[in-house]
């Protein structure tokens, strides 16, 4: 078996010092920028990696920048065409971080789209000696895939077209779409319009939206819905006003917030005309739109959590069995779904 690579090893062949080195791995800003880059090269010819558990067991020197700031994580990020994904990835981030400098990690975010190629960026935080890497929607999987992510703990946060090979945390979208329309149930309506839509590259909550609503009115109605269920594409605002104006439901159950203003500026009176709530309300409309908030803040929290556990236990690259971490919403009423 191949001995790893060690820092000794990589000063030999950057034809430095190890205390360089180790002032390069811990990014202090004493070495410079020539010298920086020949470390940087030598570390990531050889493969050399700090210790993966170096922040979990402690042993941080009470002067380096670790100590300071925390053992560096990723939180990555796909900057795509989808803007609801990435208003997602925002609120998931802004969680993220109290949350990782409790477990005395420094975390930084990383827009994929920003650096030449996906190998570019693991390249670049393998050299910068980051440990653990959180994955953020992605539209499309393989560009994860082409990252080298066999030297980093991975987590996932959020749902994507297909199953990835990582631990992830995400909202658990049939048992909120069942939520969301047994609340506009109890709340006195009956001929509810289901209209989840779906993302323009579907997506496996776009199914579980839509089966949650179908699975609530099949329970709680006992026969097939009297309207058929839009599923345009999100945002696609005509279609879904086309299709109320057609079938007058009592009440619409809609993607999110968002939608629901998007009607108004059609010019559909809500609640008036057609009271609506949403699947997704985010926390800055709470109180002011009916639907599902959901739970961001928790999200986060277990993506963080979960890739703690990996990097203490010294778990790198895909997991033999992907566990899928799933965290039902909360119902909120609002103004848009007044009681019948």
């Amino acid at each position: 078996m191949t001995k790893p690579p060690t820092i000794k090893d990589v000063a030999a062949l950057a034809g430095v010092s190890i205390s360089t080195v180790s002032l390069v791995v811990h990014e202090s800003g004493r070495v410079g920028e020539v010298t920086r880059a020949r470390v940087n090269e030598a570390i990531v010819t050889l493969g050399y990696r700090p210790h993966p558990a170096f922040a979990a067991l402690g042993r941080r020197s009470a002067e380096s920048k670790f100590t300071r700031e925390g053992m560096p994580i990723a939180w990555v990020f796909d900057e795509g065409s989808n803007n609801t994904h990435t208003a997602a990835a925002k609120d998931h981030i802004a969680s993220a971080l109290p949350r990782a400098e409790q477990l005395g990690y420094r975390l930084e975010t990383f827009n994929l789209r920003k650096f030449s190629s996906p190998a570019a960026l693991t390249k670049m935080l393998y050299a910068r000696g980051f440990v653990g890497v959180v994955l953020e929607y992605f539209e499309d999987p393989s560009r994860i895939l082409a990252m080298d992510l066999s030297r980093f703990s991975v987590t996932c946060s959020g749902s994507y077209v297909v199953p990835l090979p990582f631990h992830t945390a995400s909202a658990h979208t049939f048992i909120n779409g069942m939520t969301a329309y047994k609340s506009i149930w109890d709340r006195g309506y009956r001929r509810i319009g289901i209209a989840p839509q779906q993302h323009h590259i579907t997506l496996e909550d776009d199914h579980a939206r839509l089966g949650g609503a179908l699975a609530a009115h099949m329970e709680l109605a006992g026969a097939s819905p009297e309207i058929p269920p839009n599923r345009s594409k999100l945002w696609d605002i005509e279609n879904l006003y086309q299709w109320v104006l057609q079938y007058k439901p009592d009440a619409i159950l809609c993607f999110n917030s968002g939608t629901i203003r998007q009607l108004k500026v059609k010019g559909m009176r809500i609640p008036e005309d057609f009271p609506c709530a949403a699947y997704v309300v985010p926390p800055d409309d709470r109180g002011s739109f009916a639907g599902i908030d959901l739970q961001t803040q928790l999200v986060a929290e277990q993506a963080i959590e979960r890739l703690d556990q990996l990097i203490r236990l010294r778990q790198m690259g895909p997991a033999q069995h992907a566990i899928s971490i799933s965290i039902p919403g909360v119902w909120y009423d609002g103004p848009t779904l007044p009681v019948k």
